[in-house]
C-alpha cells in the first residue's frame, strides 16, 4: 500500500469519527429535551382494501366536488 492510500483511509476513519460523535450530540440532546428525531417518526399507513361501496361514495365525493368548484 502506497502512503497516499493511508492518508485516503486515516481521512475517511476520522470523518466517520466525527460524524458518529455528532449524532451522539444529537442523540443527547433529543434524550434531554424528551423529543424524538423527525426521520424516527413512525407513519401510520392504513391497509385496508376499499370495497365497492367504498369506491362508489368516494367517485361521488370527488365529482360532486369537481361540480362545487
Amino acid at each position: 500500500m502506497t502512503l497516499s492510500v493511508h492518508v485516503d483511509e486515516i481521512s475517511m476513519l476520522k470523518r466517520k469519527i466525527e460524524q458518529s460523535e455528532m449524532s451522539i450530540v444529537k442523540h443527547q440532546a433529543h434524550t434531554e429535551k424528551g423529543t424524538c428525531p423527525r426521520d424516527l417518526h413512525y407513519v401510520a399507513k392504513t391497509n385496508i382494501t376499499p370495497d365497492e361501496e367504498f369506491k362508489t361514495e368516494i367517485h361521488s365525493i370527488k365529482r360532486e366536488a369537481e361540480r362545487n368548484s
